[in-house]
């Protein structure tokens, strides 16, 4: 079981390996830091021979911290490549949202034992687990919708149905 979103995807598209290879190196661009205001829409990241790495960047300087970071490999099937992609959280975001969790265990649990032994009113302790909670279901909330779009975005990349 995993404490934090991640999925996985797999797809068989209908071209080569270096041919999928090429189709998206033409569409990732390298990791560069980027302040303020740009044009995004286009992926950001590396690509091996057989291997990717990368991240989706936004139009406008709008980003979803909680988009995935997708790590992936091209492999040869029988009817074209198989890209077999992992979509994860940014690992800073990651530990961002550990520590908050952290934080929010070490007051709000405190609270939510004080509540059952009466020494607070009973709706502290839903306070203390609802802090825990809130980030882990933040977090959730923001990833499974940019995983359905990032589906979305490499089925049409790569043209498969």
């Amino acid at each position: 079981m995993r404490w934090f979103p991640s999925a996985k995807i797999d797809m068989l598209v209908p071209l080569s390996p270096e041919e999928a290879r090429q189709v998206l190196q033409s569409r990732v661009r390298p990791i560069k830091l980027r302040i303020g205001f740009w044009l995004g829409g286009y992926y950001q990241g590396r690509v091996d021979h057989g291997s990717f790495k990368i991240g989706w960047l936004h139009r406008f300087g709008f980003s979803n911290s909680f988009a995935p970071v997708i790590t992936g490999r091209l492999e040869a099937a029988d009817q074209g490549t198989l890209v077999r992609m992992r979509l994860a959280l940014h690992p800073f975001v990651l530990a961002f949202s550990l520590l908050w969790i952290g934080g929010a265990a070490l007051i709000g649990i405190p609270f939510a034992i004080a509540a059952i032994n009466q020494d607070l009113p009973w709706f502290m302790g839903f306070i203390g687990l609802g802090s825990v909670l809130s980030m882990w279901g933040f977090a959730s909330l923001c990833f499974w919708p940019e995983v359905r779009q990032t589906r979305r975005r490499m089925e049409r990349l790569f043209g498969s149905p």
